[in-house]
């Protein structure tokens, strides 16, 4: 692929990903509950111990929530923030799928 296919093939995948991820409010289930978590340890300062509604929430990995804690301190606590990092780990597979030989 030459140089300017890459870069149109980034600039669409990022457009894809990251375009409208603020648009769209946060009324799935699941997806408010990563949220509303991961806020919680920003307001708490307590990174180490999930909190929802005030309950402990050891459900998941913590990972994930701290993700999207730090997308909370960098943007603001804005829907954008909430899915910013799984829509950078998104291009990062797509960059795995371009490097890894096929099977």
């Amino acid at each position: 692929m030459r140089r300017y296919g890459w870069w149109l093939f980034w600039s669409l995948a990022a457009l894809l990903l990251f375009f409208g991820n603020g648009q769209l409010w946060i009324t799935d289930s699941v997806e408010s509950n990563y949220a509303l978590t991961a806020k919680e340890m920003v307001l708490s300062g307590d990174w180490i111990s999930p909190q929802i509604y005030g309950n402990y929430w050891y459900d998941k990995p913590v990972f994930f929530y701290w993700l999207t804690a730090a997308g909370f301190k960098i943007f603001g606590f804005n829907e954008f923030a909430a899915r910013f990092f799984p829509a950078l780990f998104g291009m990062a597979g797509l960059g795995l799928l371009l490097v890894l030989p096929p099977a």
